[in-house]
Order: C-alpha cells, then sequence, then structure tokens
C-alpha cells in the first residue's frame, strides 16, 4: 500500500512526501541518493534551511533538480541522477540499482 503521512528530515524527503501525494518504496530509494551524494560530495544535494515555512522553497530546488560534480565518475553521476529523479514512477528501482554499472563494475566514485 501507500502512504501520505509526512515524517522524517525534509533534507532526505522525497518530493513526492512535499506534494502531499501518497507514496511508496520510491521515497527511500530517493533518500539513498541523497546519502550517496552527501557521502562522496561531502555536502547535501539541496541546501536546507530548517524553518517549517521554507519547505516550498525546499520542494522547489529539489524539483529544479541538483548539480552532480563531473569530479565524479559517469556510472556514479549516472546512478546518482536516476536515484535523485524527481519523479517517483521514473526513479530508479531496487533491482535496478542492483544490476548498474556503478556498483558491477570495478571502477571508483
Amino acid at each position: 500500500g501507500f502512504l501520505t503521512t509526512q515524517c522524517g528530515s525534509p533534507a532526505y524527503a522525497a518530493p513526492e512526501i512535499f506534494s502531499h501525494q501518497e507514496y511508496g518504496p520510491a521515497v527511500d530509494i530517493w533518500s539513498i541518493g541523497v546519502n550517496m551524494y552527501a557521502m562522496l560530495v561531502g555536502k547535501l544535494p539541496f541546501k536546507v534551511e530548517h524553518r517549517s515555512r521554507n519547505l516550498a522553497k525546499l520542494h522547489a530546488c529539489i524539483l529544479k533538480g541538483c548539480e552532480i560534480p563531473n569530479t565524479l565518475s559517469r556510472d556514479c553521476q549516472d546512478l546518482l541522477s536516476k536515484l535523485l529523479e524527481p519523479s517517483p514512477t521514473k526513479r530508479i528501482s531496487m533491482q535496478e540499482i542492483l544490476r548498474h554499472p556503478f556498483l558491477t563494475s570495478q571502477s571508483g566514485p
């Protein structure tokens, strides 16, 4: 089933949560993308202001997308862009993640 409650840290929340849409497992894929980006780049992919009135601003920023550094490998850039896809129906699935070249090849980040 799908959920509708808003929970979790805004910095890691998928766009569909901000839109008050029903959501499913794709929100967890989004969070993986935020964590992976933070570990590789050293900062969150979107600027977060910790006041609730700025959630709309954060949501707008998320929908514009984030800049993925070209210093990362192409496979890494590709996986990050698919993890941080704003549309949950276009976002990569867990099965696709496990088969992605970034995880299956011997190249680094």
